[in-house]
């Protein structure tokens, strides 16, 4: 479908499956509760679109304009947002685990709380990203942008162990700096120091 125009529809609960739209507009769509799955919105447009506690599965939203749309607690697997415009977007308390923000333009975007887990950030502008409380796998940051613009007085750090398996550690203040400054390529984080953080 190119070119449909959807703008303030009210979508809540909506299922959506199989799906293609290209140059399509859903500015202030409500998706609230949808479930989404094996779809694609080519260079669409969802400027404060709420997708609040809604389900996407599968989706790919490349190169859209999300300004300011809200993703607060939504479940977002496999969902991929290569080179989208995700300025002032909110995840706070969203599973990310999966996701790809490649390339994206993330700036002042919020992830509190959220679960980010093995989401990709190659590549993707993170300038004055929140990510106060969100639990993060060790390798989920490496590649992106402008890390030390990053506000997180505290997050929850997923190491892989040996010995037992993923574990988490909460990094706060000074350490969670150090560790974001590490995923940027400055110096080496002591994973040991963060394992007895977390104790």
């Amino acid at each position: 479908m190119k070119g449909a125009d959807f703008r303030q529809t009210d979508l809540t609960g909506a299922e959506i499956g199989g799906l293609t739209f290209e140059d399509s507009v859903f500015n202030r769509v409500d998706f609230s509760s949808a479930l989404i799955w094996n779809s694609q919105f080519y260079s669409s447009t969802f400027l404060a679109a709420n997708f609040h506690h809604s389900t996407l599965r599968n989706v790919d939203i490349p190169r859209a304009e999300l300004q300011g749309a809200i993703f607060t607690e939504a479940e977002l697997v496999k969902a991929r947002f290569y080179g989208a415009n995700l300025r002032d977007t909110d995840f706070s308390y969203a599973n990310c685990g999966g996701a790809s923000f490649s390339r994206a333009d993330l700036t002042g975007a919020n992830f509190s709380h959220a679960n980010i887990g093995l989401a990709f950030f190659d590549d993707a502008d993170l300038s004055g990203v929140t990510l106060t409380g969100a639990r993060i796998h060790s390798r989920s940051l490496q590649g992106a942008k402008h890390l030390d613009q990053v506000e997180a007085p505290w997050l929850i750090v997923a190491v892989n162990d040996e010995h037992v398996g993923t574990r988490d550690s909460r990094l706060d203040g000074e350490i969670a700096q150090r560790w974001l400054r590490e995923q940027a390529g400055e110096g080496r984080f002591d994973y040991g120091a963060l394992h007895r953080v977390g104790q």
